[in-house]
């Protein structure tokens, strides 16, 4: 098919919404709308563009399905810029560019749809803000989109132009701080309930996540698989896991079970190994998951206790079933995992993008190649 002379794009950001937007403009934008729309009153006519401002409810219709959308034309705009406002599902809107692109419309990104793209990391601010789990991960990505990120760059750029390199470096080193946290805005920190078998860890795993999540009997051995909740501690999105009990076991399928929980264990970036309070032999972990960040946590610590846990060091006392130590034992996994909060209006690489920049800029200033750092920042926006 030939290409029509004209250019859509989704305006509406990445998630979930109940609202979809699709822009098209050029000069055959009016033309493929106009088939494609049929509006709940007069028709419209294909060579004669509705007057600007124009508000029209109908349906999009094509491959056999039909759905309801408000036909918008905007005003100011030559070529014609036309929007369709539908339902937000994702399989209704594919539906629509699917009709666009078979109509011989070029697909675009909204940034480069618009009449002036916002910079780089803005637009990488403003789609990872669509997806922010929580507020204060929405206030520290609003900061990036507001030109933290980029002026911080901007600054190292500056710095290195005037020969101040130390600020450059300390400015960098500041950047590079908050590389692991700007990992978890978005995608959750992994905090492992391990221990041995009947200790409460899937009791433990619903009292944090609020609700039950795992299924929890008095039967040891009843956690088989992995069983993760995200839920937000302070601010930060945590991704709660329940592992299986680990201790020596004889059905493969067990033993399955086990090896996962070692696994998530050390792929975690906090494991909070949890004893029973009324246990005769309370059992600690192994060198494989001290070896890594971990919380030693005694639960069940409302029944009468079979043995002092003394020598458990800054052990974390709670009880799942009455909450008790509970709230308290969310913030203090909150300040393991980020013990430094970066304060209001700073600069964070929120991105993979942001983080990986800055790997290989430290490795030019490192090596004393100051041109060619000054000069990725200014192929880099900033």
């Amino acid at each position: 098919m030939a290409r029509a002379n004209a250019t859509f794009a989704e305006l509406t950001p990445p998630g979930a919404g109940a609202i979809a937007v699709v822009a098209i403009r050029g000069v055959d934008a009016w033309p493929i709308v106009s088939r494609l729309f049929q509006p709940a009153g007069p028709f419209l006519r294909p060579d004669v563009v509705a007057p600007a401002g124009t508000i029209r409810f109908g349906h999009v219709r094509g491959n056999g399905l039909e759905d309801e959308a408000i036909l918008v034309v905007k005003p100011g705009a030559s070529p014609p810029w036309i929007e369709l406002h539908m339902h937000g599902s994702r399989a209704g809107l594919e539906w629509i560019l699917e009709l666009l692109r078979n109509a011989g419309a070029s697909a675009c990104s909204a940034a480069d749809f618009l009449p002036n793209p916002p910079m780089k990391w803005t637009r990488l601010a403003a789609q990872s803000l669509a997806l922010a789990r929580t507020e204060r991960v929405a206030a520290i990505l609003l900061d990036q989109y507001n030109g933290a990120f980029s002026g911080a760059l901007d600054r190292i750029r500056h710095s290195l132009q005037s020969g101040q390199t130390d600020d450059a470096r300390r400015v960098l080193n500041d950047l590079q701080s908050n590389t692991l946290l700007g990992q978890r805005l978005l995608e959750p920190w992994k905090v492992v309930l391990a221990g041995p078998p009947n200790v409460g860890k899937s009791s433990l795993l619903n009292a944090l996540a609020g609700y039950q999540r795992s299924i929890v009997t008095p039967q040891p051995g009843t956690t088989r698989d992995c069983v993760s909740v995200v839920t937000a501690f302070e601010g930060w999105p945590v991704e709660l896991i329940d592992t299986a009990g680990l201790h020596s076991a004889d059905d493969e399928l067990e033993q399955e079970g086990i090896a996962r929980s070692r696994e998530m264990a050390q792929q975690a970036d906090l494991a909070l190994w949890i004893y029973d309070a009324t246990s005769f032999e309370p059992i600690g972990p192994s060198q494989e998951i001290t070896s890594r960040k971990c919380l030693h946590v005694i639960n069940k610590c409302d029944l009468e206790p079979q043995r002092r846990l003394d020598d458990v060091m800054d052990a974390f006392r709670v009880s799942a079933r009455t909450g008790a130590g509970i709230d308290a034992l969310g913030s203090r996994i909150a300040r393991e995992l980020a013990p430094v909060a970066p304060p209001a209006g700073s600069a964070v690489p929120f991105h993979s993008e942001c983080s990986d920049l800055l790997t290989r800029l430290a490795a030019l200033v490192d090596s004393g190649l100051l041109a060619e750092a000054g000069q990725m920042l200014a192929s880099a926006g900033a």
